[in-house]
């Protein structure tokens, strides 16, 4: 099983590698850069959308461990859900990213999206009570209340 997420990450990172350039041209070309100023430290335009190179290697290394596990294959076992939980998460954070580099986000809205999404309560709670029993998926509130 170490085999399966060393190959995961490799793949991510390959992933993340390859398209990086592909994604700093498209994102010149169409003007998502962030510019100099007196309060920035790069002398150069830099691209403001690296977070896709990094989602799509994501989806890549997500895809992978999908299949090398056989989870991806058997839409019988309760845990095919966890796999679409993770894509849906790493979805959420890569929008928030994507409009914070259009329009400022504040970090506390940030802070708050990227909790949720890391820890799945974005769409439903997970319980583990052994790694051979499937996942147990419970619906959640997301308001957040007066925290």
């Amino acid at each position: 099983m170490w085999l399966i997420g060393a190959m995961t990450a490799a793949i991510a990172c390959v992933t993340t590698w390859l398209v990086t350039p592909s994604i700093v041209r498209i994102a010149r070309r169409v003007g998502a850069v962030d510019h100099p100023g007196p309060r920035k430290i790069h002398a150069s335009p830099i691209p403001r959308v690296g977070g896709i190179a990094v989602f799509l290697g994501f989806v890549a290394g997500l895809m992978f461990a999908a299949f090398a596990t056989g989870y991806a294959a058997n839409t019988q076992l309760d845990r095919a859900g966890y796999w679409t939980i993770l894509a849906i998460a790493a979805a959420a954070v890569l929008i928030v990213g994507l409009v914070d580099d259009i329009r400022p986000v504040s970090y506390q809205w940030k802070f708050r999206i990227s909790n949720r999404c890391g820890d799945g309560r974005l769409v439903c709670r997970i319980s583990h009570r052994s790694p051979r029993r499937p996942v147990r998926l419970r619906p959640v509130s997301i308001s957040g209340g007066g925290r």
